[in-house]
């Protein structure tokens, strides 16, 4: 039987003309070498891997025929990658299976996978930067192949229809895509079918999907099928996506992208540093990205994580969430800065536990909060617009940090009646433009052996005046009022303090550098001498302070403290 004497690394043959009877071409047989032309005899059946990788100057390859057609069923792994030269190849309709790597980094300018190729390998035609179109006839094929068309820069068509504009048209048999499957690639348009419905690897959008992750050219996507989850970077940094049209759901007259019913799971950064300009949350969205810890992070830090599902959308102005069981994310829309109004709707929206949900909207200045009864943490941290709020009665918890560096120049509790409010630690830090605030009743705090616990309410309002507390607080703890210096009043609940600025009644404990930074405009009153009588505060509350302390009708000087 005829063999084929490789001729590896061979930079003098130009041509090779194989003679009828040989069965397999070896691997590696032609690789690197400066072949321009080969003639495959009808007798072969398998090019086997690495046959003509790095072949820069092969410009044409014949699959030759004869009376019975021909026998050529394989491409092996990587078998023509890196075949700069080669624009154009013709597979005989024969071909079964296509390898890993088969075509990467080729000159191919379009190409056709016939019929009967029912098996494709991975990175097919990664790298191919001169690639426009690709035709897949085998109804056999279910998965588009991890990073089948990544990096393909000018590609915009797959299975286009006759005489249509090109546009990535997935075909009906294609159930999933596979990881980064069209990532870096130049489509403009992309139609998924009915078949499509776990838009997510292996269907957990807890696994890195990137399917069309760095499309810059990317404006329109269609699913035909009602969609159940969309994995994790999927369209991430596709900064021109603007239309998203879901069966089930719908795009707004203002361009709002309205998600289906049937949406559950959102992987993180699926959506960031996209172009849409509104989006509706669904009412049976669970995951808003993945499950994350970020108790311990700080904001610069948070910035920089890839978690957020619509993270940096900088053309982003409105968001409705109608979601009602949210479970899991974190960051979900953070530095978008062209947010202006957030609306909760819907009285089966009670809880969205995302920590830095719209950290960092500069322009976010309208929020609704309908009927949610808790915030997460740094859920609005530095939106600068934000100016005025107003708490319904129904939002009992406010979280660490909630509203520190904000814009707030007003925050309203009405109708509160006698509901207790927990506030947690720093919830209003940073607002340096809030000059008043009265809260209803406080949720007590509690005090262990260790001392009171971090507190920071106010820490840092500079220009904060006066604050009142409904039914007066037990604690002042650590913080609360450090760096306040315009503060003036502080009224605890129906303490007789109408004649003095800030009265602190019998039992109320004080921690360490709660006055800190009190300028000296300000008086600071007590009902009985903490110092002999009491011992029930930190030693350093008043290290700092400028202002007047008196205790027992006696002015002390606060560095006795």
């Amino acid at each position: 039987m005829p063999t084929v004497e490789p001729i590896r690394k061979n930079k003098n043959i130009k041509k090779v003309s194989l003679q009828s009877g040989i069965t397999e071409i070896p691997a590696y047989a032609f690789a690197n070498s400066s072949i321009e032309e080969i003639n495959i005899p009808s007798t072969a059946e398998k090019i086997s891997m690495y046959a003509f990788y790095g072949c820069d100057k092969l410009k044409t390859v014949t699959f030759e025929e004869d009376e019975n057609g021909t026998a050529f069923e394989s491409i092996g792994d990587c078998a023509f990658s890196d075949c700069s030269s080669l624009s154009a190849l013709k597979l005989p309709e024969t071909l079964s299976s296509v390898g890993d790597s088969a075509f990467a980094r080729s000159g191919l300018t379009a190409m056709t996978l016939p019929v009967n190729c029912g098996v494709l390998g991975v990175n097919l035609f990664y790298g191919c930067q001169n690639l426009t179109s690709v035709n897949i006839l085998s109804a056999d094929i279910t998965t588009i192949p991890e990073g089948m068309f990544a990096n393909c820069l000018k590609l915009e068509g797959v299975n286009t229809p006759e005489n249509e504009e090109p546009f990535v048209n997935i075909p009906e048999n294609i159930t999933e895509l596979g990881h980064e499957a069209f990532r870096a690639s130049g489509v403009k348009k992309v139609v998924l079918p009915v078949s499509v419905k776990a838009f997510a690897v292996s269907g957990s959008v807890d696994r890195l999907a990137s399917y069309f992750e760095d499309c810059a050219n990317l404006t329109d996507v269609e699913f035909k099928g009602k969609v159940t989850d969309i994995g994790m970077r999927a369209f991430y940094n596709c900064e021109k996506l603007v239309n998203i049209k879901f069966a089930g759901g719908s795009i707004g007259s203002d361009g709002t992208i309205v998600l289906p019913d049937t949406l559950v799971n959102i992987g993180s950064a699926a959506f960031k540093n996209c172009g849409i300009s509104g989006v509706e949350l669904p009412v049976n969205l669970v995951k808003l990205g993945g499950s994350v810890d970020l108790s311990l992070s700080t904001p610069d830090t948070v910035a920089t994580m890839n978690i957020g599902v619509f993270q940096n959308c900088q053309n982003l102005k409105k968001v409705t969430i109608k979601s009602k069981g949210i479970t899991t994310g974190g960051a979900a829309f953070m530095n978008c800065d062209a947010l202006e109004s957030v609306t909760f709707g819907g009285t089966a929206v009670k809880k969205v536990p995302v920590d830095y949900m719209f950290a960092s909207c500069d322009k976010l200045a309208s929020v609704n909060f309908g009927s949610l009864t808790e915030l997460p943490r740094r859920a609005f941290y530095a939106c600068s617009s934000l100016k005025s709020i107003e708490i319904p009665t129904s939002l009992l918890k406010i979280g660490e940090f909630v509203f520190s560096d904000c814009g707030l120049t007003s925050v309203s509790f009405a109708k509160w009646g006698t509901r207790q409010l927990d506030l947690g630690r720093g919830a209003f830090k940073g607002c340096s433009a809030l000059t008043r605030i009265d809260l209803p009743n406080m949720k007590a705090i509690s005090v262990t052996v260790s001392g009171t616990p971090e507190c920071e309410w106010f820490m840092d309002c500079s220009l904060l005046e006066t604050v009142t507390f409904k039914n007066g607080v037990n604690v002042l703890g650590k913080n609360i009022f450090n760096g306040c210096s315009a503060l003036k009043t502080v009224k605890l609940g129906n303490a007789d303090s109408t004649d003095v600025g800030i009265y602190i009644p019998e039992n109320v404990i004080i921690g360490n550098y709660a006055f800190n930074g009190v300028g000296e405009g300000a008086t600071i009153t007590f009902e009985t001498n903490y110092y002999y009588t009491l011992g029930v505060w930190d030693a350093n509350w008043a290290s700092g302070c400028k202002a007047t302390i008196v205790m027992d009708n006696v002015i002390m000087n606060p560095y006795l403290f």
